[in-house]
């Protein structure tokens, strides 16, 4: 998962002496911190350069074994018992780089919390199979998600976003445009980012393509339209989504109507009241939900099926379906004004967090 981190070079194992880990530390002066396994390589525990000074103070040899100084009660995180908000306590206590251990207790990854803010155990799908109709003549020849704001494409924007929060399976359902946007993600996946597209037969309506992926890696989805630009804290979302025990949950952005006229109150033909340019305002869908995966089998196969039924059904079969409200940066770049506002507004925003 870790974007800027050689897992290697933060292994120690048990034949360094402590000038071994020390000479080995001196490269790592951003995570200043080493991660001892044994012949298994089983994790062990941490040693930092403060370890070592301690020891020296102590009067512990330079060429002794690092196993004196090792701390035997490190923390770590489990791959299959991920505890979001526990590891939010650790960031924010200012831990650097936190190993992610196996059911075998070994090192598949790493978390620096310089690049990421948590280790969320989701996966995520990106719908970006649309014509992209209303942005045309921009879309010719072009999916909308990977229109450019700032020369970067919005289909990246979405990525890295969701990618700052630790998740690292992406989903992608294509139709118009498919090859280029496998193409994107060709060259944007690596062994810490995985990308699988998949391509509709033909065109399945909002969710309807969702029935073409069959296996997930973790319990809970989110799932996301490809043309949106969000500061959305991914954390708060999914912690909410815990909390409240949703089996989904729709992101909700307030959307605002100024009336400029005075809106009258009848009864009849007779006025009761009158109201001058009021504001109203309504709770929209934000196009990014939470879900249990099991519920996806809801979707049907080979068929059309937009996001409006798969909701209807969830309510149906009386699922518990709740909303998050987002007060931050949300942008749905459906047409011309929209995509030109969002490149205005990248321009003064210098990192969607």
């Amino acid at each position: 998962m870790s974007k800027q981190i050689n897992i290697e070079e933060h292994i120690a194992y048990k034949d360094f002496t402590i000038s071994d880990a020390a000479s080995k530390l001196e490269n790592l002066k951003l995570n200043p911190v080493l991660f001892l396994v044994d012949e298994n390589k089983e994790f062990i525990g941490s040693i930092t350069d403060g370890d070592i000074r301690r020891a020296l103070i102590k009067g512990v040899k330079i060429d002794s074994s690092i196993s004196e100084i090792v701390q035997g009660n490190p923390i770590y995180i489990k791959k299959d018992q991920v505890n979001v908000k526990k590891i939010r306590e650790w960031r924010k206590s200012n831990f650097k780089v936190i190993p992610i251990l196996d059911k075998g207790n070994r090192i598949v990854d790493l978390l620096n919390f310089k690049s990421e803010k948590n280790y969320l155990p989701i996966d995520c799908i990106i719908m970006a199979g649309g014509k992209g109709e209303r942005l045309r003549p921009l879309t010719e020849n072009i999916p909308k998600p990977l229109l450019p704001i700032d020369g970067k494409p919005i289909l990246e924007y979405i990525i890295d976003h969701f990618r700052s929060f630790g998740v690292s399976d992406f989903l992608i359902t294509t139709n118009y445009c498919a090859s280029k946007i496998e193409e994107f993600t060709d060259h944007k996946k690596s062994n810490a980012l995985r990308i699988t597209c998949f391509k509709e037969p033909e065109y399945m309506g909002t969710i309807g393509s969702l029935s073409l992926i069959k296996k997930f890696n973790n319990d809970v989805v989110l799932i996301s339209n490809s043309d949106l630009i969000t500061n959305l804290n991914l954390e708060d979302f999914y912690l909410a989504f815990q909390e409240s025990n949703s089996d989904c949950s729709i992101l909700s952005v307030s959307h605002k109507i100024e009336i400029p006229y005075g809106v009258m109150k009848l009864k009849s033909n007779e006025l009761i009241s009158i109201t001058e340019k009021p504001t109203y305002s309504y709770e929209t869908n934000g196009g990014i939900y939470l879900v249990k995966t099991s519920l996806l089998k809801l979707i049907p196969k080979n068929k059309p099926f937009t996001a409006i039924e798969f909701l209807d059904k969830l309510i149906e079969q009386k699922k518990k379906v709740t909303t998050y409200n987002h007060v931050g940066y949300w942008k749905d770049i459906g047409n011309h004004t929209d995509y030109n506002q969002a490149k205005l507004d990248l321009k003064f925003i210098t990192q969607i967090e």
